[in-house]
């Protein structure tokens, strides 16, 4: 009487893609449309962020958190981009559920994800900008 293993389901290790691209801790398929995901993951890193599972979707709230900012990240490979009210209450709303600071990065990218020459900008709420003015006081002047 001879075993029957076709039960038994054995997991194949899993092949990395060739056509996938590490930058911090995701992993990004590489496609004529991937600028989006590799910049959100790049400016995360250069801003000392720390990226959400499935940019925002599966639990915490919105791309990548840094300090006391949940930001929100859009790019573009285009010369201009539209700017949404509906991605400031997006942030704002998801923003206030964990009593943190709202904030959109946004950056004018290369293919690659790499922002063009003062391509990256981040805007925060008018008050929060006049407070930190307050903050500096003086100090802005010279």
């Amino acid at each position: 009487m001879g075993l029957s293993w076709t039960w038994l389901k054995v997991k194949k290790p899993s092949k990395i893609d060739p056509d996938q691209k590490k930058v911090g801790r995701a992993r990004v398929k590489r496609t004529d449309k991937c600028h989006g995901r590799l910049a959100e993951a790049k400016t995360a890193r250069r801003l000392g962020g720390r990226t959400h599972a499935g940019s925002g979707n599966l639990g915490e709230k919105a791309d990548f958190t840094i300090k006391q900012f949940k930001v929100e990240n859009k790019a573009t490979i285009n010369a201009s981009m539209s700017l949404k009210l509906d991605w400031l209450l997006k942030v704002s709303q998801e923003a206030l559920e964990v009593g943190k600071t709202p904030a959109l990065s946004f950056q004018f990218v290369k293919k690659d994800g790499e922002p063009r020459k003062n391509g990256s900008w981040v805007a925060i709420p008018e008050k929060v900008y006049q407070a930190m003015l307050d903050e500096l006081g003086d100090e802005w002047d010279s």
